[in-house]
């Protein structure tokens, strides 16, 4: 409530808790792992949390020492990478406020080892992208450079 009277949403404020939405992998001693209908499920989730996250005007991670110790941070976080324009093709990239964001594969089996699902494009040939608009345009632009 204070968080809605503070920021004054034009909408509806929601909450998601991801932690309880599906399940997780055992992480104390003697808990069941997931069952192979829990792995379908979780697997079927995974599917549609770039747009629960990306869509979101906030989220809130909590850190408590319990997952500290169990997860590593997610390697490449943070880390800006340089990849040449046609290693684009395989992936999907969907349009998130202002920003472009890997949310997957075309062909899975063609996957670019080089950046990874919910990975932000930040510029093409020094054009920065801010939509899928601007992507299009950067990579006519490189695409007409190379042309003689």
């Amino acid at each position: 409530q204070r968080a809605t009277a503070a920021h004054k949403p034009r909408g509806n404020t929601l909450s998601f808790y991801d932690f309880l939405s599906v399940s997780q992998k055992a992480f104390r001693e003697g808990q069941e792992p997931r069952t192979p209908e829990q792995m379908e499920e979780f697997a079927e989730v995974l599917k549609a949390m770039p747009r629960l996250y990306l869509n979101a005007d906030a989220v809130l991670h909590i850190e408590s020492q319990d997952i500290d110790e169990i997860y590593e941070p997610f390697p490449g976080d943070g880390e800006i990478t340089t990849v040449d324009v046609d290693e684009l093709e395989n992936a999907v990239l969907e349009e998130y406020k202002t920003q472009v964001r890997v949310t997957g594969w075309h062909d899975p089996h063609r996957r670019c080892s080089s950046f990874a699902a919910f990975d932000r494009v930040l510029s093409v040939n020094g054009i920065t992208v801010r939509s899928l608009y601007d992507l299009e345009m950067a990579k006519e632009l490189a695409a007409e450079a190379q042309v003689p």
